[in-house]
Parts: structure tokens; C-alpha cells; sequence
């Protein structure tokens, strides 16, 4: 039978800063009570719990992944293991000067009869610890609210004199050369619209074997146009997106660069 326990307070702080903390993996995680590692390697996040409790100790490694949840407008962290199903979910919602957050956990696993007093512990411990890193924060950075996709903007990219433009008008922010897969392109493209808040961002990618060309525009927190070039064909917007994860593997080179607003 799974196990699920949540605990609420006032966070005496912006809704931004508490966002902020919760919507980004290498910062919330850290906070997590019972946490005795935590890894992230190309965009796989790893962390081990030693889950004390019964008078020993219950050391388990998860996979973690992070999606946001339209319907709870939450950010929910999911941790699997073998035989083990362990999940975190965090929600902020403005109230009047403050933020009401709202720390749930959920527990499928060997002990789950005895796990109540531990989720309790945990969603209280990290409910006061984002509280307290949330207050202690002096300025903040405008965060990307997730958003359905618009491709309006999808033909720009195949326009020689948008391109030109870029090429004119536009500053390098990086040029990297990037291992792809499936999920790594999923994590990169997340980054990247993170990055976007408050600009535009012209984004690139190449494979190195020359099977495709991808460009993307990105204007504050929102991909606004995908466009594809692979085996003789142009793809634009969602078609475009479909058929990327086909081609996402091996060695791409990624040039970011910003627009400079006219």
C-alpha cells in the first residue's frame, strides 16, 4: 500500500525565490533530509537515502527525474529504485504578503507500513529548509514558468534574411560540442529555456556526422520556433520536434547565442 504524507507553511518571502529553489534540481535536492549523496551526471540526477528508522538503517540509490504537474502546479521529483517507488512533490502558492508551501512524499517500497513517522519527518525538514534558504534569499532572478509550446515563429528560421540578421545582430553566448541521446537532449533543451527569461536566444546544433541541423528561437522562457534539416527534408515546429529525438545521438556542436533587441 503506498504511503503518502504532506506538510504546509508560510514562507515570509517571494513567490520567485521559492520557485526558484524548488523548480531547480541542484538546489533543492541538497536540502533533502536523509541525504547522504547526491550526484548529477549529464543531466542524471542519482542521489542515496539512509532512510534510519526501526532501529537500523535502510540505505537505498534512486534515479531521480523532475517534471511539473499542469493539474497540481507542483514540481515533482520522482525517485526510483529496484522494487522501490519514492516521490517528492513541492507547490508554492502566493498568499496575500507570503507564499503557502506545500511539501508531499510518497513511499512504495520494502517497510512500508512503518514509513509513516519517516515521510512525516521528511516533508516537515524540507518544508522549514526551503523555508529558510527562501527567506535568507536577497535578490532574485526571474524564473520560466513552464508553457505550452508556440511555433509561430518556426518559418524565421528557414528565412535567409532572419538569418542574416542573427549573424549581424546577435552576440555568441557558448559553443560546445555536446554527447546526445534522447534524454540529454530533453535536459539541454530545458536548460536553455531557463537561460531565456527576460531575452531571446538563437540556439544551433549540428550533428558532427552531418546527418542534421537543428535551429531553435527561444524568447523568455518560451520555444517560439524549431526548425530541422535532416536527409534532404525541412522539418518546422512540432514535426520538427517529433523527429529530433530520432537523430539525437552522437556529437553535436551547440552554438547559443542572444538577439540584441532593436
Amino acid at each position: 500500500m503506498v504511503k503518502t504524507l504532506s506538510y504546509s507553511l508560510t514562507v515570509r518571502s517571494s513567490l520567485d525565490n521559492v520557485i526558484f529553489i524548488i523548480s531547480s534540481p541542484k538546489v533543492f535536492i541538497p536540502l533533502w533530509p536523509y541525504l547522504v549523496e547526491y550526484k548529477e551526471h549529464e543531466g542524471t540526477h542519482t542521489v542515496v537515502l539512509n532512510l534510519k528508522r526501526f532501529g537500523f538503517a535502510m540505505k537505498v540509490e534512486y534515479t531521480v527525474t523532475m517534471s511539473y504537474s499542469e493539474r497540481e502546479s507542483s514540481y515533482v521529483y520522482t525517485c526510483k529504485a529496484p522494487a522501490k517507488f519514492f516521490a517528492v512533490s513541492a507547490k508554492a502558492q502566493p498568499t496575500n504578503e507570503h507564499v503557502k508551501l506545500t511539501i508531499e512524499v510518497t513511499y512504495s517500497g520494502e517497510y512500508e507500513r512503518f514509513a509513516k513517522p519517516l515521510l512525516e519527518e521528511f516533508a516537515e525538514n524540507l518544508a522549514k529548509r526551503v523555508a529558510k534558504l527562501a527567506e535568507a534569499r536577497v535578490s532574485t532572478r526571474p524564473v520560466a514558468k513552464p508553457a505550452p509550446l508556440d511555433m509561430s515563429a518556426s518559418s524565421k528560421l528557414v528565412d535567409p534574411g532572419f538569418l542574416l540578421r542573427v549573424m549581424t545582430s546577435s552576440k555568441m553566448e557558448s559553443l560546445s560540442t555536446v554527447e546526445l541521446s534522447s534524454e540529454t537532449l530533453s535536459k539541454l533543451v530545458e536548460d536553455i529555456v531557463s537561460r531565456s527569461v527576460g531575452r531571446t536566444l538563437y540556439v544551433k546544433m549540428e550533428a558532427e556526422d552531418g546527418t542534421g541541423t537543428a535551429r531553435f528561437l527561444v524568447e523568455d522562457g518560451r520555444i517560439t520556433g524549431v526548425a530541422l534539416e535532416a536527409g534532404g527534408e525541412t522539418f518546422l515546429g512540432a514535426r520538427a520536434l517529433e523527429k529530433l529525438p530520432e537523430l539525437a545521438k552522437g556529437k553535436w556542436k551547440l552554438i547559443v547565442s542572444e538577439l540584441i533587441r532593436e
